[in-house]
């Protein structure tokens, strides 16, 4: 099966790839250095836009290594010197339609980097920060109506929500 071919516009940045053809998603970089502050919310430019055919969009999601293990960044000390670390942030998930036409980001939140007081933290420019998965966007049409209770294994959850399968 032939693959079918997205446009990629770089504007600063790196080309999304994937580590392995097998893989899910493309890994996505940051475009420039950004300085992070505690419990913030940043929109990080990721340097390229995206043609997206009709059918497909693009969702920007969390790295699972840096979900376990943090983000990478640098901190930077006063003297210049600056050292690796690991603060706890998350990227949001974040869905590019079709429509879309402007450069991608990755919305992150930091949550908690207060320890690292002796210097600036920054997400440095080319990190690997978040996955871009491509979906498919099914044809369908919202419709008004009533709901009915029908006894197959697809309706028995009826109106239970979270965690009504149990935690174990």
């Amino acid at each position: 099966m032939e693959r079918e071919k997205i446009v990629i516009e770089l504007c600063g940045g790196k080309m999304p790839e994937k580590a392995h053809d097998a893989d899910a998603a493309y890994d996505v970089f940051t475009k420039e250095d950004v300085k992070v502050l505690d419990y913030e919310r940043y929109a990080i430019p990721l340097g390229f836009k995206i043609q997206l055919p009709k059918h497909l969009a693009a969702v920007i999601q969390p790295r699972s290594g840096m979900s376990s293990i943090g983000m990478y960044a640098q901190q930077l000390y006063k003297d210049g010197f600056t050292k690796e670390v690991r603060i706890d942030a998350d990227v949001k998930l974040g869905l590019i339609d079709s429509g879309y036409t402007g450069e991608v980001k990755a919305i992150v939140k930091t949550l908690g980097i207060g320890a690292f007081t002796s210097g600036d933290i920054f997400i440095p420019a080319g990190t690997k920060i978040a996955q871009m998965r491509i979906v498919e966007i099914p044809s369908t049409e919202l419709v008004s109506g009533v709901i009915k209770k029908e006894e197959n294994d697809d309706k028995k959850r009826g109106d239970n929500g979270f965690n009504s399968s149990g935690v174990k």
